[in-house]
């Protein structure tokens, strides 16, 4: 899986380390998928407190986000039910789309068959 902790993160030396020990967690419930998404790792400012984790997982055409607080990293137990749930959320996503892609498909189709009939019955 193809992973990016943001610059923000990596020079936080706490952060880094929590965020890495989560990407640990999160290939863990990702598995051995045949296409694994893309994991961005981004630190959101809070204006004077901690930053927010933002997880975004992306595949080839779907994405979705997560924010976590620092310490939520370190509970690996609950992490791994959070990143499980997120990586279900892509799939869902992914499903989604796809059904609406293949539905527009076939309505073009049958537009260019209903089409067809009329040429071939002016004919």
């Amino acid at each position: 899986m193809e992973t990016t902790i943001a610059a923000e993160i990596q020079s936080h030396a706490v952060l880094d380390s929590a965020v890495r020990k989560a990407n640990e967690v999160l290939l863990g419930a990702i598995g051995r998928a045949k296409h694994p998404p893309r994991a961005v790792w981004r630190a959101v400012d809070r204006q004077g407190q901690s930053p927010v984790i933002e997880l975004e997982m992306i595949d080839e055409l779907d994405s979705v986000t997560r924010r976590f607080l620092p310490e939520e990293l370190l509970d690996r137990f609950e992490l791994h039910f959070k990143l499980t749930e997120l990586w279900g959320d892509l799939i869902q996503v992914a499903f989604q789309g796809s059904t609406s892609r293949m539905l527009i498909a076939l309505r073009e189709l049958r537009e260019e068959e209903e089409s067809r009939e009329v040429l071939l019955q002016e004919v």
